[in-house]
């Protein structure tokens, strides 16, 4: 973690500022492609001059009470964002990833993150049904009765009034389930 890094090495980082970019420059349209590709979707990618996407959100600025792109954000967008990590990396070691392996982590906490999600919703929804005396909740979870955590991205755990299966939290407490780049 850069942050701790930049803590434990105090004697050189005290009072400096450090630019924690990626490991290399990458062009917008890149950025989306990489993106689209790890999430598995394919996307249609029209190209429209500067001037006409300023005029777009002009004219959608103009139309909505709450507009999800601005001006500045399409000025933006022309922006050279190239930073220079080479103070972090002599200061305390900071190694950055390339865009592609960083996006690939995020996405798959992405994923698995929506699927511990749905299960624990399915879960909840089984659970709550008093009719069900067949001991399937953990069919369900995606774990079977004597399965463990690494059966399924829930943990099973035996309720001890019932007897039946049940589904707990996530198996990895390791992970967030929020705050990622795709959220």
């Amino acid at each position: 973690n850069a942050y701790y890094d930049a803590l434990a090495a105090r004697e050189r980082t005290f009072n400096r500022e450090y630019d924690l970019s990626g490991q290399s420059p990458i062009a917008y349209i890149d950025l989306v492609r990489t993106v689209s590709r790890a999430l598995g979707r394919r996307n249609l990618f029209v190209k429209v001059p500067l001037g006409v996407s300023i005029l777009g959100a002009r004219l959608y600025n103009a139309l909505t009470r709450r507009p999800i792109i601005t001006v500045e954000q399409v000025l933006r967008m022309q922006e050279d964002k190239a930073f220079d990590w080479g103070d972090a990396a002599r200061d305390f070691g900071y190694s950055p990833v390339s865009f592609e392996e960083g996006i690939a982590g995020e996405v798959r906490e992405y994923l698995e993150s929506r699927a511990s999600r749905r299960g624990a919703e399915a879960c909840g929804q089984r659970e709550n049904r008093s009719d069900d005396a067949s001991g399937a909740v953990g069919e369900i979870c995606g774990t079977r009765p004597g399965g463990g955590a690494e059966d399924s991205p829930h943990k099973q755990h035996v309720d001890a009034g019932v007897g039946k299966p049940t589904c707990g939290q996530r198996g990895d407490a390791s992970s967030s389930d929020g705050g990622g780049l795709l959220e």
